[in-house]
């Protein structure tokens, strides 16, 4: 029953990178364009893996319609402010470091 949160914490990852890919988005955020690209991300990623986890929950029966909708209210929001203090000072400060990796998956070609 647990995997579902794992799974969720999965999911936000992929859906950020997929929208990054698809709007050509450096993670460095080095332009404007990058940071609005990953503004718009994150939110999306979070409302993505809440609505997740709490529907395998609603549907497992752990918890209620009612709880559902503050559950992936306070998920997003959440989620959101985590990745937002965190992941942004890394994305800004690791990305160079990661770019120099033989197995990184960024290729402009």
């Amino acid at each position: 029953m647990w995997l579902d949160g794992g799974l969720g914490d999965l999911i936000a990852p992929l859906v950020c990178l997929l929208i990054f890919k698809l709007a050509k988005a450096d993670p460095e955020l080095r332009t404007r364009r990058d940071k609005v690209v990953w503004a718009l991300a994150v939110p999306i990623s979070s409302l993505v893996c809440g609505l997740w986890v709490h529907t395998v929950h609603l549907l497992f029966g752990i918890i209620t319609w009612p709880f559902w909708y503050v559950g992936v209210l306070t998920y997003f929001i959440g989620d959101s402010l985590a990745v937002f203090t965190v992941g942004t000072p890394l994305l800004k400060t690791l990305t160079g470091y990661v770019k120099q990796s033989p197995m990184y998956i960024w290729r402009r070609g």
